[in-house]
């Protein structure tokens, strides 16, 4: 059988080009625009460029979120420290020096969160975008395909061949999309919602004040539990609480990559549906047997009509019957 079969089904097309293959008496399988297709990377116009450009700015996006998780697991790993530390520092301070230097150090973790929150606020704006820009590729191309495809002129068993792989094709771009709208409607505003509320909630304690001021006194003096002072307190509260929201912005990071995988699915499938919904299959031609037949079938109708030399033999054995 022919390699030239895009399906590998039948020998068509080969040298001469007018001759139909053996298989299905057919001509033109496997072309594309005058050109003989062995692959299917062969097809290549404006909506196929587009899409691989819309796969190549996916790629980019996921490499930008690969640095954004980086940095999301740092911080959450920083603000792991942060409450280790400071439950550390208040529980272990025995003597005035250490209960001075305990509030210190949580004063510090606190303006240290406020840092750490500035940065969660910024990864969340900066995945907001991020996936966008290639749903217009996504729509342009699913317009272009036929969807259940068929072709009133198909066939032959590369008809078949094609209808079941795009068959196959069309499945699996339905189950991306119907992830896809969960994803968008569903997960996405919830994992945002949360992480967004969760930094406007925040509470930042101040260290500042005449009446926090003799309290911390006291705190020094032993005379009060350092645990018991209101800023220590939530503060405590506050890295135990940028421990969660950096879970959550991981877990957006999470959702947002997946639908950036998702649409980059979507967005090969159609490339894929496309290019084999373009190849040809086997464009049926009349053989020579059939023709034959109806020229035959012709010839036959003409004798079987009664005209011409049986009408003047008919006529002029009428005329010896009356002489006679």
């Amino acid at each position: 059988m022919s390699t030239f079969c895009y399906w590998n089904l039948c020998d068509c097309p080969t040298p001469p080009p007018d001759a139909p293959c053996t298989e299905h008496r057919g001509l033109d399988c496997s072309i594309w625009h005058g050109q003989i297709v062995t692959t299917e990377t062969q097809i290549n116009d404006s909506l196929t460029a587009e899409l691989q450009t819309a796969i190549a700015e996916a790629d980019a996006d996921i490499a930008q979120l690969d640095i954004y998780q980086s940095r999301a697991e740092q911080l959450k790993a920083d603000a792991e420290r942060e409450q280790r530390d400071a439950e550390n520092a208040v529980n272990g301070a025995n003597s005035y020096s250490a209960r001075k230097q305990a509030v210190a150090e949580v004063e510090e973790g606190v303006n240290r969160s406020k840092a750490r929150r500035d940065e969660f606020r910024q990864l969340t704006d900066d995945t907001s975008g991020i996936g966008e820009k290639y749903v217009p590729a996504i729509d342009r191309g699913f317009n272009r395909l036929l969807i259940p495809y068929s072709d009133p002129n198909g066939y032959c068993a590369c008809y078949q061949r094609k209808v079941n792989r795009l068959a196959t094709l069309a499945t699996r771009i339905a189950t991306d999309q119907t992830t896809l709208t969960s994803l968008q409607t569903t997960t996405l505003p919830t994992a945002k919602s949360r992480v967004l509320a969760s930094l406007l909630t925040l509470v930042f304690p101040v260290f500042t004040g005449l009446f926090l001021g003799v309290q911390l006194l006291l705190a020094y003096l032993g005379l009060i539990s350092l645990g018991t002072l209101v800023p220590i307190a939530a503060a405590l509260a506050l890295f135990a609480a940028m421990v969660i929201i950096a879970a959550s912005v991981l877990y957006l990071l999470y959702v947002t990559r997946q639908i950036v995988n998702t649409r980059k699915r979507l967005l090969q499938l159609i490339l894929m549906y496309y290019r084999i919904q373009q190849i040809s299959t086997c464009r049926k031609v009349e053989s020579e047997e059939d023709e034959d037949g109806e020229e035959d079938g012709s010839e036959q109708d003409g004798r079987d009509s009664g005209t011409g030399d049986d009408s003047e033999w008919l006529r002029r054995l009428a005329e010896m019957l009356e002489q006679g």
